[in-house]
């Protein structure tokens, strides 16, 4: 007679729900991640300043998802990379390359689009996890 009691995961017949719960959890972020980047991509599009309208078009969604960093969506202006930071945060105006002293002002559009898509990450990545139970 034994004074041991044994309980196992095997004993309740969890072993293969967690031996997948991970990559359900990994496949739900994945679409998280992706639909809020496409999200964010689109309040760019109808955000961003328009002149000609190239910077405004060039918004686009790459996948960096790799093993080593995760699952990485990266919203960028494929068109005018190095002018999103100048637009969002202004700059100082030249004319005829001479220095003129003055400022131009910002137009803030990167930043709330940023935010936004954050929360709409979390809210998708919770609304699949729910869905999970």
């Amino acid at each position: 007679m034994s004074n041991i009691i044994s309980i196992g995961i095997s004993d309740f017949g969890l072993q293969e729900y967690l031996e997948t719960y991970p990559l359900k959890v990994h496949i739900i972020a994945d679409k998280a991640a992706y639909k809020a980047a496409k999200e964010g991509r689109a309040l760019l599009l109808v955000t961003s300043p328009v002149k000609s309208g190239r910077y405004a078009r060039g918004w686009s969604v790459r996948n960096n998802t790799t093993v080593a960093s995760g699952i990485e969506y990266v919203v960028h202006n494929k068109n005018s990379p190095y002018s999103v930071h100048l637009l969002e945060d202004g700059h100082e105006m030249f004319i005829r390359g001479v220095y003129t002293g003055k400022r131009v002002a910002g137009i803030p559009h990167f930043e709330k689009a940023k935010e936004k898509a954050g929360d709409l990450f979390e809210q998708y990545f919770d609304d699949g996890l729910r869905s999970l139970d």
